[in-house]
């Protein structure tokens, strides 16, 4: 049994892979990621006749997105983890959200705001046994952003703030995909898609992709 963890946007979800298919919790926006994910795990487990036990592997989100959503995420599947001896990774969760949206062999962007003027930036190609990362996850300005897109075709999944902040062009919004996040039954089937189903290539550092650096301001006396 797998169980997959994503909590970088609003939107957080938990999912298992069990002896039923995959069933998905959504935890709403209205919801605090700390109380209510622990409880959507219990009832997944409930609802798929399973114990923590007979989890294998766990998987999380890893962003980028909300920090304290992602530390809370990162946090709980290393818990499960731990306490039931099952394997743990760790995934961009734009790779999973372009999963879903793309066609094989298709290649797509993922562009979300990093505010203060830089913007979460990722390309990824849906491949028969994954997706395979053209663009890690990096932090770009909005100029840098404008020439990554200048030779590309595919899809942006993207929000309509994020055009009007990085200036695209006309082409770029007619390519650009609205209200789409990532997903955890999408982490779970890109998984079951990896040589093994386990995902074990997968050698991401268990840490947020928080990609922006701290800035800090002197206080004003």
């Amino acid at each position: 049994m797998h169980i997959a963890i994503e909590t970088s946007t609003r939107h957080s979800s938990v999912a298992l892979a069990g002896p039923h298919g995959i069933i998905e919790q959504i935890i709403g926006p209205e919801l605090d990621h700390a109380r209510n994910l622990a409880p959507a795990l219990s009832e997944l487990l409930s609802l798929a006749e399973c114990e923590a036990q007979d989890i294998e592997a766990v998987f999380v989100g890893l962003g980028p997105g909300s920090y304290t959503g992602l530390r809370v995420g990162i946090a709980t599947g290393l818990g499960l983890a731990r306490g039931t001896s099952a394997t743990i990774r760790g995934v961009p969760s734009g790779e999973f959200l372009l999963w879903r949206e793309l066609e094989m062999g298709q290649s797509g962007v993922h562009l979300c705001d990093a505010r203060a003027g830089r913007f979460y930036f990722a390309r990824f190609r849906r491949e028969e046994q994954g997706m395979h990362a053209l663009r890690a996850p990096c932090l770009l300005t909005a100029e840098e952003v404008r020439a990554e897109l200048a030779d590309d075709n595919g899809p942006i999944l993207t929000e309509a703030t994020v055009l009007e902040g990085a200036a695209l062009n006309a082409e770029c919004a007619q390519r650009a995909r609205s209200g789409a996040y990532p997903q955890a039954a999408a982490l779970l089937e890109l998984a079951a898609a990896a040589p093994g189903g386990d995902c074990a290539t997968w050698d991401a550092p268990l840490e947020p992709l928080y990609l922006r650096e701290f800035e800090a301001k002197p206080r004003r006396r």
